[in-house]
């Protein structure tokens, strides 16, 4: 989301932004974030959604320099696993989307203990 695209969006009433991450450089993912919200600050929040294209040392450096804006984290890594082991060191809370219904029960039992909250 462009910083003009994202001001309309707020001017419109719209109270919560999505922000793309991963699959490009982390620095790329840290600028976007961080330009956002110096141009919108609080009349909206914020999340960033790492589709499961962040490294695990990719979304704890985005989390630990953007420490000062707060959002929620979505699905920034691909596998449960990488999110649990993350999840401690995260300075933001951490959502995760629902699974296919094959893996439903094994996964909610392990995503409770992993993730703030679910999409």
């Amino acid at each position: 989301m462009r910083i003009t695209q994202a001001a309309e969006k707020v001017s419109k009433g719209y109270s919560r932004l999505l922000l793309t991450a991963g699959g490009r450089p982390v620095e790329d993912d840290i600028a976007a974030v961080k330009a956002v919200w110096e141009h919108i600050g609080e009349r909206a929040r914020l999340a960033v959604d790492g589709n499961r294209g962040l490294t695990g040392q990719g979304v704890l450096r985005l989390s630990r320099e953007c420490r000062d804006v707060p959002f929620v984290l979505e699905q920034p890594c691909s596998t449960l696993q990488e999110n649990l082991a993350v999840r401690e060191r995260l300075r933001h809370p951490l959502y995760l989307e629902s699974p296919p219904r094959t893996c439903q029960l094994p996964w909610t039992r392990s995503a409770r203990s992993c993730a703030t909250g679910s999409v």
